[in-house]
């Protein structure tokens, strides 16, 4: 045996578990802390969650108020179009339809947000309400947001918890092939639903925004529109745009563009951040492209 493979194995092993053990808690903090960098609560005011279970929920967190509002979907609620052009389903039917091609979870986000009228940032799917379930179930929230949800969302006291079931506004419905669903009218919708998910420093900023549709479907920008202005942005206006884009563009002054208000549309409908240099009766211009209204499925 070589003299360095014999000083190697006269070396006591104990001597080697400090060692090992720092390294492993050193790699574990890098890998907590790049998962707190990585953490979507706190980053605006609400953090709206689908829970893909039954019943589909959307639990939206206030981060200031420390609140809770919950849209509860009765499973029987028809929606009459699905996200990326499904078609329409009942409420518990939407993630496994999108998982059809792999894609439950963008589906039924996207669905939920066009629906309601609010954004939906992430989802869990889970066959029931548990911690255990949060923690282990599909999601696109990283381990970290997961665990601050499931001790958010049990640890709030109930008096913090409003509760909004759609049931309760729903009429019955019968579907084309002769089996029975409940139906929402958009307006009782939107009247129920209304300054619930209003995002305070977006409020508090109040700049101006001008949507521009750069694509041939009518109601493309007003949809956008009602999501913005749920959530508090002041929209001015929705006009047409000549130049047909794919993607969303957002135009803001150098000033203004890492508002909240900028930040978070850019974030809910995946625009690029732009300098706007000619100033017209808003501060803020969002171009809606093609991308959006294939996720729409139009």
């Amino acid at each position: 045996m070589s003299s360095a493979r014999k000083n190697f194995s006269s070396r006591n092993p104990v001597a080697i578990f400090p060692i090992l053990f720092l390294l492993i808690f050193v790699f574990l903090g890098i890998k907590g802390f790049l998962l707190y960098k990585e953490s979507k609560f706190d980053k605006f005011d609400r953090f709206n969650i689908v829970l893909a279970a039954s019943p589909l929920t959307l639990v939206s967190v206030d981060s200031a108020g420390k609140t809770i509002t919950e849209i509860v979907f009765p499973k029987d609620l028809y929606i009459p179009e699905l996200a990326f052009g499904y078609g329409g389903y009942k409420s518990s039917s939407i993630y496994n339809v999108g998982e059809l091609d792999k894609r439950g979870g963008e589906t039924v986000m996207a669905t939920v947000s066009d629906y309601l009228g609010i954004p939906a940032d992430d989802y869990i799917y889970t066959s029931s309400v548990n911690i255990r379930d949060i923690l282990t179930a599909k999601s696109s929230l990283n381990l970290f947001d997961r665990i601050r949800f499931a001790l958010i969302f049990f640890q709030t006291r109930s008096d913090k918890i409003k509760v909004i079931d759609l049931a309760k506004y729903s009429e019955p419905l019968v579907l084309s092939d002769g089996s029975t669903a409940l139906s929402l009218d958009k307006e009782i919708l939107d009247e129920r639903l209304r300054d619930n998910f209003a995002e305070s420093r977006i409020r508090q900023e109040n700049f101006r925004l001008e949507i521009f549709n750069s694509t041939k479907i009518v109601s493309l920008a007003n949809r956008a529109g009602r999501v913005l202005t749920n959530i508090g942005v002041n929209v001015v206006s929705v006009n047409s745009s000549e130049i047909s884009e794919e993607a969303c563009r957002i135009k803001a002054t150098d000033k203004i563009k890492n508002s909240i208000t900028v930040r978070r549309v850019a974030d809910i409908f995946s625009c690029q951040i732009e300098d706007l240099t000619e100033g017209g009766r808003a501060e803020i211009e969002m171009i809606i492209g093609k991308s959006y209204a294939k996720k729409l499925g139009k």
